[in-house]
């Protein structure tokens, strides 16, 4: 038996395969959180409300009708703050309670205002009559 014959060699070429250059500029993952802990519309609507509801309060105490003149000011912003306090509450949860009071105080403060005029409207046309 003749052994068997060994296949001719074969040359091995090493080839380096170069990857493209990539930047090497890592951009990092940036996360802006804020974190809202109080709603100032809210808080500011409150503050209005119970300001015109005790100054008018006060105003009939002490006889002073002429500054009660001013107050329905002051009850319309605890309106409108209030409104906006409630919009943002809604949005983040935070300042609901206040914001619903401030409306509740403002509200009554100008439905004071309203019926008084009508009261007034109605004295007046009396006397006319």
């Amino acid at each position: 038996m003749e052994s068997p014959e060994k296949p001719p060699s074969v040359p091995i070429q090493s080839v380096v395969i170069q990857q493209p250059q990539q930047e090497q500029t890592a951009t990092p993952n940036v996360v802006h959180v804020q974190v809202v802990t109080s709603n100032h519309f809210a808080t500011i609507g409150f503050v209005c409300g119970v300001l015109s509801f005790l100054l008018f309060g006060f105003t009939i105490a002490v006889d002073e009708y002429e500054a009660c003149l001013f107050i329905w000011f002051i009850g319309l912003l605890a309106v409108i703050f209030g409104h906006i306090g409630t919009s943002e509450a809604s949005k983040t949860g935070i300042g609901k309670g206040l914001a619903v009071t401030g409306l509740l105080l403002g509200y009554m403060t100008l439905m004071v205002y309203v019926v008084g005029i009508f009261i007034v409207l109605s004295i007046l046309q009396s006397l006319g009559n």
